[in-house]
């Protein structure tokens, strides 16, 4: 229902008791991300995924954390870790396409948004990002690359 401070009480109380109790975490670090709380996201988001490596969705959060913070290069480390345990999940790809792009690189990312919408083809966002990089590379004058 969106209460992500009540959530946080209630998920605090579990990791009282079992500290590393793996959904607890996971639901700390996503309530945090919601939240804005981006240490404390992804303080939890790491420790749910040592905890569970195999879970796709936190490595998902995680990235996007990394991504929202800024760093670039372990989001899409976490990204592609995700995407190599769930090759399909919906919006991996998008947000991998989104972390290349600010990384400035167009090729791949358009890549990334192709194989979103291979996977589902009404994402919208990823339709919109990559209609703008064909439309971005079209308006390049000839014989250089545009991103």
């Amino acid at each position: 229902r969106g209460e992500f401070g009540q959530a946080l009480t209630i998920y605090h109380q579990v990791l009282a008791r079992d500290p590393n109790y793996w959904p607890a975490n996971y639901n700390v670090g996503y309530c945090y991300y919601r939240l804005g709380y981006l240490d404390e996201a992804e303080q939890f988001l790491a420790r749910a995924a040592a905890l569970n490596p195999s879970d796709a969705d936190t490595f998902v959060y995680l990235g996007l954390t990394y991504f929202k913070m800024g760093r670039l290069q372990p989001a899409e480390s976490a990204l592609r870790h995700a995407i190599a345990l769930d090759r399909r999940g919906r919006g991996y790809h998008f947000a991998l396409g989104m972390i290349l792009l600010n990384r400035g690189e167009p090729e791949q990312a358009r890549e990334e948004f192709r194989a979103e919408l291979a996977n589902f083809p009404d994402e919208a966002a990823a339709a919109r990002q990559l209609q703008e990089l064909e439309e971005k590379q079209e308006a390049a004058p000839p014989g250089r690359s545009n991103p």
